[in-house]
């Protein structure tokens, strides 16, 4: 605890050596302020009742209204000075939320690629996103809040032990179950934050659903609203009666507080009335003892609220260091990618599993010759795509090994591997941003080279129908950032694959890329990938036999095994698998032409 506290310090540090050296300088002044205001008080509430009883002269009033003036300024200067406070701290948790945001998002493009499989993994993510800049200056600030504190207990406690040690004695009584009780349920908000952070992605992901284009349009279609928003309202009923029992015994617990705080100040109130009863205690004296107790109990409190929130906040710390410095990053091998393949690749009984208990891929083997175009086909929950990350390096191999001209995947530089594949997936993403910027975001290092952008949209035939736009390669796309275009299908997948040859790798992986087109629409997009890829190393994976005729040679999956391969003429001869499965979506297409 005590360390991550420190290395959260010198990161502070590190941003804000000045914000640090006002803040001291900021809490020694508020820290007097208390003091001050009760001196000015009882000064100016005796020179009042002076006034009262003795009749107004002019040394007697001037002296009134300048303590008058005085108050007016420390209450004016106490206002300023918190106010100036917080806009330090606000400047400074934007400076450093900054920067650690960017180690997060870092760290998660880093981390291994299947951790994305682990819900356990999008909850730790979440909660250290949590508004990282707050919780970070929160502990220091409760130190700094501490020192303040401290010099307002010094200064009040002083005060009231020159009227009588009993007052002091009294105002302490408070402190030990403020803190105890502030501390369990500082730990108790954060393990209850732990058990709502699931609820609260559950609801955040259907209220997408049920707020953005894209799945707005089928939840109408579907009529599903209601399905959705009963869903929501139930994970909303459990975060709620979890944070409602949470807040019962809390307001309990600060019910008792405040029980304990009354009666310390009862007594306090009796131990004055036994001092005016006793000794001459002017009106002044009187006022003053009581807005002192009340000040220091307060104050006192304050520290306790700080202590808790102090050992709250290193449990977010731990939570974030705990993240930050997990080791499980991808190893960062220093063997580079084979500058020209002149062998091939090699899968060597490649073998994957998610969980311990069953295999994804089992012992996979073959090989790919340079400039080659393979064709991995079966059917939905093969294991084609799970064998596609293995070959971009993003699963780890549970046992076999890939092999890249003699180079075994598990030496090779994950960024010398990942800039010589390139991959347009099923899904593959659609930026909001110019034309320019969605083709050139594979290789960001050339995106003012239009002419080179140019030339990649001539040979995917999307050059024409861009040039055609107003602002051309500067169109934006889409309409939720900017007033953008609205591509087509066809016309997507042609800026994917602009994408994809723009980035200029050995191998190119097309993962189903036109699963959404016709299959007359499919087959030109799958001709013009074959004409693009000349000379490269070429992925096709499909569902659809049809796409395969393409390929010098198709692998058929099957239950994450390789069940044949060959062409397809070899394959149609063989009577297997493929044969089966192409015929059968042949008289498929057959059977809706015949009815249309």
């Amino acid at each position: 605890m005590i360390k991550n506290l420190y290395k959260s310090l010198k990161i502070v540090l590190f941003y804000g050596k000045s914000w640090f050296l006002y803040s001291i300088i900021l809490m020694v002044l508020l820290g007097l302020m208390p003091l001050a205001t009760i001196w000015v008080t009882k000064e100016l509430v005796n020179s009042v009742a002076f006034l009262i009883n003795n009749g107004f002269t002019s040394q007697n009033s001037n002296k009134a209204f300048l303590l008058l003036l005085l108050q007016l300024t420390l209450l004016v200067l106490d206002s300023g000075l918190g106010h100036l406070q917080n806009y330090n701290d606000e400047l400074m948790k934007i400076r450093i939320q900054q920067h650690l945001i960017n180690k997060i998002v870092d760290k998660a493009t880093v981390v291994p690629f299947i951790n994305y499989e682990n819900p356990d993994f999008y909850n730790h993510l979440n909660r250290v996103k949590q508004e990282p800049g707050l919780y970070f200056l929160s502990p220091i600030k409760c130190v700094f809040e501490i020192f303040q504190a401290s010099i307002t207990i010094l200064s009040l406690s002083l005060f009231l032990l020159s009227i009588h040690w009993s007052l002091l004695i009294i105002s302490l009584v408070s402190v030990i179950p403020t803190i105890l009780l502030k501390s369990y349920f500082g730990k108790k908000s954060f393990l209850l934050n732990q058990k709502l952070i699931p609820l609260l992605r559950e609801n955040g992901y259907i209220e997408s659903l049920l707020t953005t284009k894209e799945s707005s349009r089928e939840i109408r279609l579907f009529n599903s609203k209601d399905f959705f928003i009963t869903r929501w309202t139930k994970r909303y009923e459990e975060y709620k009666k979890l944070n409602l029992k949470f807040l019962k015994h809390k307001s309990m617990a600060d019910l008792f507080l405040d029980f304990i705080t009354s009666l310390t100040y009862s007594a306090a109130a009796g131990v004055i009335i036994w001092l005016i009863k006793n000794k001459s205690v002017k009106i002044g004296e009187f006022v003053s003892i009581g807005q002192s107790i009340h000040s220091l109990q307060a104050t006192l409190s304050g520290v306790s609220i700080n202590i808790a929130k102090l050992y709250q906040d290193a449990f977010y710390l731990n939570d974030y260091f705990r993240f930050i410095e997990s080791k499980d990053e991808e190893s960062n091998q220093e063997t580079d990618f084979p500058h020209v393949i002149k062998r091939g690749i090699d899968f060597k009984n490649v073998t994957f599993a998610y969980t311990k208990d069953k295999n994804t891929l089992n012992d996979i083997s073959f090989r790919v010759r340079p400039g080659e175009k393979v064709a991995i086909v079966g059917e939905n929950g093969s294991g084609k795509t799970t064998l596609i990350n293995c070959l971009l390096g993003l699963y780890p191999l549970s046992r076999g090994d890939i092999v890249f001209d003699e180079k075994s995947i598990n030496d090779i530089s994950k960024i010398a591997l990942q800039k010589n594949i390139t991959v347009i997936f099923q899904d593959f993403i659609r930026y909001f941003f110019t034309i320019k910027e969605n083709i050139a975001i594979s290789n960001v290092n050339e995106i003012n080279n239009i002419e080179k952008i140019k030339s990649v949209t001539e040979t995917t035939n999307s050059r024409n129908f861009i040039e055609t736009l107003p602002n051309s390669f500067n169109t934006h796309l889409g309409r939720f950032l900017q007033e953008g275009v609205n591509f087509s299908g066809g016309q997507w997948q042609k800026i994917a694959l602009s994408r994809a040859l723009f980035k200029e790798s050995q191998i190119i992986v097309l993962d189903e890329p036109t699963s959404a087109l016709d299959p007359i629409a499919e087959m030109e997009v799958y001709e013009l990938f074959k004409e693009v890829t000349k000379n490269k190393i070429t992925f096709f994976i499909s569902h659809r036999m049809s796409a395969a005729k393409l390929a010098d040679r198709i692998l058929v999956m099957e239950g994450g095994r390789l069940m044949e391969q060959g062409t397809h003429e070899e394959l149609m001869r063989s009577n297997g698998k493929y044969a089966h499965l192409y015929n059968l979506q042949s008289n498929q297409f057959t059977t809706k032409e015949l009815h249309v």
